[in-house]
């Protein structure tokens, strides 16, 4: 054994077996000094005076407010009386009592989807920021934030439903424009917020609510990812990453919290690490990587509890995973997530979406998890086939939180699971290998449309809301993606005539919201393309049909000479390229690989 081994075993053992004694007092004081002062010499270093510009908050009827950021001039301090030279930037907030009928529309039905609020916090929060821009006094901007991407949130996703009900407006298409309006002035309080360092939980909140805005606005855009991504660097620039964590060292600053506010950040620490994972599985520079670490934190799982039922200055008490609440769906998005995950650790990144036979076996058992995702979730949350007519008033499945809950997590799941076998598909129809993937991407496309067409039959605002979401539009797209291409690839009549019908369906949904989303009657008009040129024809009345195209479809095997028409710009291709990329499908016009997905349409069936 040469020497060097010696000493360095010697060193091993004493390691093993020689406990640290304690340093005397003088010298730990020196070495906690020396760390704080090596901590410190990176530390913040503000530069207000430069970079801050001077914001103010006016209130007037929504209905007045055409642009709900603008530029005043204001009387200067010195010489008085004179108007400032410099603009200041004015941002108009509604009425009191009209933000709070918002909100409602916010915690009763959109929450759901990206439960990260506390709702009497919230209510308690536009309170506050009324009560200071009306005594003049200090305004915080985070929460200003907040309340400004709420209003965003639910001036776009307005609905004719809400202003019979409510008429907020002088009807939901001015809403809906408005809401422009306040995503800039959402974007002009966050960047003044910035400008002079302030941050805080809400900041995050208000970004995961401003990014769900754009997603459906303009798919996985970069705006949306970036709006994503700068609310997880906040939630780690507040600590939130170790917020359960026992020994936090020095330099890490958690802000002081209560209890329920501690809880809210668990909402929204664990809202980011489910959508990490699933926008890792979406088209994009961002494909097949994630962010958040698992093993680079220390949070528990935010309680399965209803707002209600959380109150500050008293226990926090969380229910069994089996009882319905307002966290319902959220806690199972978070198991589907480490789903998702799990299988982005395993796809290598350089072939993360090319499909291959050695994937496969993966495709299948990523599969078979999310099927035991499904079995596994409760009852109140699965697909139920009764018709909502028959159920009693007191069954739980009518609560309209709970229908709104189980219709997305339906509706999301069986998308993916489309997603994930729709590159096998037209292999499943002629080779043995691959016939799970037509099964199950026509199950969960059925199980798409029969969820939708449940929830018409449900009374509840959410059907008129739902169809300007991202969320259920991608899946139905997938779904009758799935359904056009096997009505190619079918060659039994009854399958025909079965396909065609899931078809009608899905078209219906789509016909319904392509006057409420703006991608939706271009995208549907590229699967009206495809549906012409391979004869796929739906019994469609002649008010709802719309001019179709065929001569500007990618090369497939059976038109390989295909051209652009005179009536199509290389400009106009490129458009639909993007906004199929953004909406998630990654099927655009130029980059879809049609002689793979398609080849089955002229391959015999045995």
């Amino acid at each position: 054994m040469t020497p060097s081994s010696v000493e360095g075993s010697d060193i091993a053992s004493r390691t093993q077996l020689e406990p640290l004694q304690p340093l005397p007092i003088n010298v730990q004081n020196l070495t906690a000094d020396a760390l704080w002062l090596e901590s410190s010499c990176l530390g913040p270093k503000p530069s207000e005076s430069v970079l801050v510009d001077n914001i103010v908050f006016r209130i007037c009827p929504i209905r007045s407010i055409a642009q709900p950021s603008c530029y005043i001039f204001q009387n200067s301090s010195v010489p008085s009386g004179f108007l400032s030279l410099e603009p200041t930037r004015c941002i108009w907030l509604p009425q009191r009592h009209e933000t709070k009928v918002l909100v409602h529309k916010y915690t009763s039905v959109i929450t759901f989807m990206h439960h990260v609020i506390h709702t009497p916090s919230l209510y308690k929060l536009v309170d506050e920021v009324y009560d200071a821009v009306e005594k003049g006094t200090h305004v915080s901007l985070c929460s200003v934030f907040l309340m400004l991407a709420v209003c965003a949130n639910v001036t776009y996703a307005w609905t004719a439903v809400d202003n019979n009900m409510t008429p907020l407006f002088s009807d939901y298409t001015e809403a809906n424009n408005q809401s422009f309006g306040w995503l800039k002035s959402t974007f002009d309080v966050f960047d003044a917020s910035q400008r002079r360092s302030e941050i805080g939980l809400e900041s995050a909140q208000g970004l995961i609510i401003v990014s769900f805005v754009l997603l459906n606005l303009e798919g996985v855009s970069s705006r949306a990812r970036n709006c994503f991504f700068n609310s997880i660097t906040i939630c780690r620039e507040l600590g939130l990453h170790r917020l359960d964590h026992p020994h936090n060292p020095p330099s890490v600053q958690i802000p002081q919290l209560n209890p329920l506010k501690m809880e809210t950040a668990r909402r929204v620490w664990w809202y980011l690490i489910g959508t990490d994972a699933m926008i890792s599985r979406f088209p994009g520079p961002h494909e097949g990587t994630y962010l958040i670490n698992p093993r680079q934190m220390n949070v528990r799982k935010p309680l399965n509890a209803d707002d209600e039922d959380l109150v500050e200055g008293q226990e926090l008490v969380g229910k069994p995973i089996n009882c319905s609440t307002n966290m319902s769906y959220f806690l199972q998005r978070v198991r589907l997530a480490e789903v998702v995950r799990n299988f982005t650790d395993r796809v290598p990144l350089t072939n993360s979406s090319i499909p291959d036979v050695h994937s496969y076996d993966l495709v299948l058992e990523v599969d078979a998890a999310i099927g035991q995702f499904i079995e596994d979730l409760p009852p109140f949350l699965k697909f139920n086939t009764d018709e909502p007519q028959q159920l009693p008033a007191t069954d739980t499945h009518k609560k309209p939180g709970l229908i709104i809950q189980r219709h997305i997590m339906n509706v999301f799941v069986h998308g993916q699971r489309c997603k994930l076998h729709l590159p096998y598909l037209a292999r499943g129809a002629v080779e043995p290998t691959y016939a799970r993937s037509r099964r199950v991407c026509l199950d969960s496309a059925r199980m798409v449309i029969q969820t939708e067409h449940q929830l018409e039959k449900e009374a509840t605002t959410f059907n008129s809301t739902r169809l300007r979401l991202c969320l259920v539009l991608h899946s139905v797209f997938i779904a009758s993606i799935v359904l056009i291409l096997d009505f190619c690839l079918g060659a039994d009549a009854d399958e025909k005539d079965q396909r065609r019908q899931d078809l009608l369906e899905a078209w219906d949904i789509l016909e319904a919201a392509k006057e409420l989303s703006r991608p939706t009657a271009r995208i549907q008009d590229l699967l009206a393309q495809v549906m012409k040129k391979h004869k796929v024809t739906l019994p469609v009345g002649k008010e709802r049909q719309r001019p179709v195209r065929c001569e500007n479809l990618p090369p497939t095997p059976s038109s390989s000479t295909a051209m652009l028409s005179n009536g199509t710009t290389p400009n106009d291709a490129i458009a639909s390229v993007q906004e199929l990329s953004d909406m998630g499908l990654n099927m655009d016009l130029e980059g879809m690989d049609w002689e793979n997905l398609l080849w089955g349409l002229e391959a015999p069936l045995f």
